[in-house]
């Protein structure tokens, strides 16, 4: 499966020092998700429809989220189909009055 380098320039995104900034992986990805370029979002959109599809395993899925840099992982209960989905669901949303504190 190739990556595109949107993806990669979004989940490059998710380093160490999440950990200290956000009370939880689902709080950064709201972040990352109001930083993201126009041209990013457009791009990112139409891989992510691919990947939440459900014709990829969890195990496809979540190789692709170690390859992308990503330096954090999902919380244990948590699937990675479901916080795929849960931040392809991010990227439509109007964030402008609901972002998270930073702590």
């Amino acid at each position: 499966m190739k990556i595109p380098d949107e993806f990669k320039v979004i989940f490059g995104r998710f380093g160490q020092h999440v950990r200290y900034c956000y009370d939880s992986i689902e709080d950064a990805a709201v972040w990352v998700v109001v930083g993201l370029k126009l041209n990013e979002n457009v791009a990112a959109k139409a891989y992510f429809d691919d990947l939440t599809s459900g014709k990829y395993s969890e195990e496809e899925l979540s190789n692709l989220w170690l390859y992308s840099g990503a330096e954090v992982g999902v919380r244990k209960n948590q699937t990675m189909l479901g916080f795929l989905t849960y931040f392809r669901g991010l990227m439509n949303a109007d964030h402008s009055k609901s972002l998270p504190p930073l702590r």
